[in-house]
Order: C-alpha cells, then structure tokens, then sequence
C-alpha cells in the first residue's frame, strides 16, 4: 500500500464528492483515497484504531505521521501543493481555531450532500 492515504468517510456524499474533487487535483497520484466503508478502509481503521474518529474526521497518513481535522486539510494540500492561500491560512491560524471551522463544517456535512445530480448524458 501506498505509505500516503485519505481516508474519508464513505456513507457522506459531500465527502464522497469531495474526495473525488482531491483525486482529480492529484495529478501524480501521491495519496491513495479510501472510503472507510470498504473492506481496505475498514481494515486501515482496525490496524490504527480509527474506528469511530473516522465517523468525524478526515485521516490522512504521510510517513508514519497521522493528520486529522484542519491538521490533514494542510499536510494533504501540502503534499500535493494545492491551493496555498488555504494552506497558509490554515498554517498561521491556531489549531483550535482552524479545528473548531472543520469541525463546524464536518457536523453539517451530510447536509451539504443530500442531493446526487444524475447525469442526463
């Protein structure tokens, strides 16, 4: 397996929708996007003890490093060295702070997905 992954939550549209969004930014491929639904998801979140953090938060793995909330929002856009104003943003801003907006945003997320547009084409 790849030493990079997004682990994501797999029962949320918005997620769903988001991660897809991040795969196609990640035009060399470096992190492995995961549903923490699937069998691979389901099995990363057993080997960390993931199981109910994942219902939450984003995790996102860089080495042996493990990143959730705000703190997985930059170090993936940093690895994939996507969107610097938000990285910087979230750099120069307190982890309470930066974690509190996430989080605020992650308790309304189902609701930001609730319709899927299907394709007339």
């Amino acid at each position: 397996m790849k030493e990079k992954f997004l682990l994501y939550d797999g029962d949320c549209l918005f997620c769903n929708r988001i991660a897809y969004f991040l795969s196609q930014k990640d035009r060399e491929g470096r992190f492995l996007y995961i549903a923490n639904t699937s069998q691979q998801g389901m099995d990363i979140c057993k080997q960390y003890h993931l199981e109910e953090l994942t219902q939450k938060t984003i995790v996102v793995k860089v080495g042996e490093n493990l990143y959730t909330q705000s703190q997985a929002v930059y170090y993936f856009l940093k690895e994939c060295k996507l969107f610097p104003l938000l990285r910087f943003l979230i750099k120069i801003t307190p982890s309470f702070i930066a974690d509190f907006v996430y989080d605020y945003i992650a308790k309304r997320r189902k609701s930001l997905g609730k319709y899927c547009p299907i394709p007339t084409r």
